[in-house]
C-alpha cells in the first residue's frame, strides 16, 4: 500500500471523474483556468490509481456475497478519503446535503413549534411567535396525539417532526391533548416558512442575559433585535451564553461579533497557499459590560466570537476550556445535489492564536453546572410557626436553624436557643429575599423558608457559572 501514498490527490480526482456518469457530479468540480471542464474520458485508463481502485471494486463485486453497487462503493470511497483528513471533512449524498442546508439556513417549512419526547408523549416545548401554531392557539405543554388522522403513539421524535413538515401552503391537522380539557382539541394549520431564532434573552437581577444556541443565517438579525430591546430597557451589563453552542456559519459569527467587539480585527482565515481573509468590526462604542459563558462544547464559530472578545478585551470569559475547533470547512455543491465538505483553512484569533485542538482558556474558571440530589428531609425537626425571637428556647428554634443551615445562611452549632447568631442568620436570609428585617421569625419569612426547602425536595439545577457572572457584573457596576 505504501506505493499509493503519493497518489492521494489524483485518486480523489479520478474517483470524482469515474463516478460522473453514475451519479452525475464530476463535471462541475474540476476545471482549468479557462473554465472548460475536464471530461471523465480524459482520465488515463493506465493510471496506477485508477487501476488500483478498479481492481479493488472488481474484487468486491466478484467475491462479496451480498449485493453492492458501484455507486455505493464509489460514495464509500469518497467518504473514506475525506473523513481520513479530519473529523469535519465529508462527502454528502443529496439527502445529506439537503439536511445540512436546512440546519445551517435557519429556515424550514412547518408550523413553528419545538417538540420533545417525554413519558411516551410528544409535547410542545416552544411555540415560535407569529408562526402558524402561534396564530392557531397551540400552547406550550400541549401533547400531540395525532397528525392528519394518524396516531403518533410509538413514533420517534424524528418521525413526528417529519409529519409536521411539508411543502409551503399545505395543510396539516393536529389532535391535541391539553391539560384541563376533557376532550381532544383539533387544529388545522397551513404550513409556512419558519425562520429559526437561535437567540433568547431576558433580564436577571438587572443584568441582561442572552443565550445563543447556534450561528445560523438568522443569528445576526435576532442578536441585533435582542440587543436593541435590552438597550431600550436601560441595561448596561450583559451575560452572553455560548455554552454548548456548536458553531455554524463563519459569516454569522462575524455578524454577531460586530455587536460586541470594538473597532478592529475579529478573526483571520489562513489558507494553505492563498492570502488570508481578515474580518473586522466597525463598532465605535461597546454597548455593555460583558461576561461570556463558555464550556467544553463551545466550538468553532462560537470560539471565533469568544476568542475575539477575549483578545480585544471586550469582555471576560467565564466557565471552562472550550472545545478547540479552529479550522474552517467549505462546502462544494455538485451536479446531482450532493456535495463535498472539506477543511480549507485555519482561523486565528485577533492575537494570532491558533486554538485548534487546544481550545480557549476562560479568564475566570468556574465549574460546569450540576444537578443537586433531592434534599433528604427525614432528619429535619418539625417546624410549626411561632414568632421566634432572641431568648426563646424551644424545638422550633432548632428547626429554624436546621433550615437556615441547609439554605446556606447559618453556620453555627444547632441548638434550641435563639441566640444572636440565629438572629444574624435570620436577618441575612430576610435581606437576601427582599423581606423586612423584623428581628423575629415573622409569618412571611416562615413561609419563604418553607417554600425554599420544598424546592430542594426535587433535583435542583445549580448554574454556578451564570450565578458567578451575574454577581461579577453587578460588582463591576458598583465599583465604576
Amino acid at each position: 500500500m505504501k506505493k499509493y501514498k503519493k497518489y492521494v490527490l489524483p485518486i480523489l480526482i479520478i474517483l470524482i471523474l469515474i463516478s460522473s456518469t453514475a451519479i452525475g457530479y464530476g463535471q462541475t468540480l474540476i476545471a482549468d483556468n479557462s473554465s472548460s471542464v475536464i471530461p471523465a474520458e480524459s482520465a488515463s485508463n493506465t493510471d496506477d490509481n485508477l487501476v488500483f481502485i478498479s481492481d479493488i471494486m472488481k474484487f468486491i463485486e466478484d467475491y462479496y456475497p451480498y449485493d453492492v453497487t458501484k455507486d455505493e462503493l464509489t460514495v464509500a470511497a469518497v467518504k473514506g478519503m475525506l473523513r481520513s483528513l479530519d473529523p469535519y471533512s465529508d462527502y454528502f449524498t443529496p439527502e445529506e446535503m439537503a439536511q445540512f442546508e436546512q440546519q445551517t439556513s435557519g429556515t424550514y417549512t412547518g408550523i413553528g413549534i419545538q417538540i420533545e419526547q417525554k413519558d411516551n408523549y410528544i409535547s410542545v416545548v416552544s411555540v415560535f411567535k407569529d408562526s402558524p401554531a402561534d396564530k392557531a392557539g397551540i400552547k406550550v405543554g400541549d401533547k400531540i396525539v395525532g397528525i392528519d388522522g394518524k396516531g403518533v403513539s410509538g413514533m420517534t421524535l424524528d418521525q413526528v417532526a417529519g409529519l409536521l413538515r411539508g411543502n409551503e401552503g399545505t395543510k396539516v391537522k393536529l389532535a391535541i391533548q391539553r391539560a384541563g380539557s376533557n376532550s381532544l382539541l383539533t387544529f388545522e394549520l397551513i404550513r409556512s416558512k419558519i425562520k429559526i431564532n437561535p437567540v433568547t434573552y431576558k433580564v436577571i437581577d438587572g443584568i441582561g442575559y442572552i443565550r445563543l444556541d447556534e450561528f445560523n443565517e438568522n443569528a445576526g438579525e435576532f442578536m441585533g433585535k435582542a440587543i436593541g430591546d435590552l438597550k431600550s430597557q436601560g441595561i448596561k451589563s450583559v451575560v452572553l451564553d455560548l455554552r454548548d453552542n456548536p458553531g455554524g456559519l463563519l459569516t454569522s459569527a462575524v455578524d454577531v461579533a460586530r455587536y460586541f467587539v470594538p473597532r478592529g480585527k475579529i478573526v483571520t482565515i489562513a489558507y494553505k497557499s492563498e492570502a488570508p481573509d481578515v474580518y473586522y468590526s466597525y463598532l465605535d462604542n461597546v454597548p455593555f459590560k460583558l461576561a461570556v459563558l463558555v464550556n467544553g462544547n463551545t466550538a468553532s464559530a462560537a470560539e471565533i466570537l469568544a476568542g475575539a472578545i477575549q483578545d480585544r478585551k471586550a469582555g471576560v470569559l467565564i466557565g471552562t476550556r472550550t472545545f478547540g475547533k479552529g479550522i474552517v470547512q467549505s462546502v462544494v455543491p455538485l451536479d446531482d445535489g450532493s456535495a463535498i465538505k472539506m477543511t480549507i483553512a485555519r482561523y486565528l484569533t485577533p492575537a494570532d492564536r491558533d486554538i485548534n485542538d487546544r481550545g480557549i482558556s476562560p479568564d475566570i474558571e468556574v465549574p460546569d453546572p450540576v444537578v443537586k440530589a433531592p434534599l433528604d428531609t427525614s432528619n429535619l425537626a418539625p417546624f410549626e410557626y411561632s414568632a421566634l425571637k432572641v431568648g426563646d428556647k424551644k424545638l422550633a428554634v432548632y428547626a429554624l436553624e436546621q433550615r437556615l443551615k441547609v439554605l446556606g445562611f447559618y453556620d453555627g452549632s444547632l441548638s434550641d436557643s435563639f441566640t444572636l447568631n440565629t438572629l444574624k442568620a435570620l436577618n441575612k436570609y430576610q435581606k437576601s429575599k427582599g423581606l423586612k428585617m423584623t428581628n423575629t421569625l415573622d409569618k412571611a419569612t416562615y413561609d419563604a423558608i418553607n417554600k425554599d426547602i420544598d424546592k430542594l425536595k426535587n433535583p435542583t439545577f445549580v448554574d454556578s457559572q451564570l450565578e458567578f457572572a451575574i454577581k461579577y457584573l453587578n460588582a463591576l457596576s458598583r465599583h465604576k
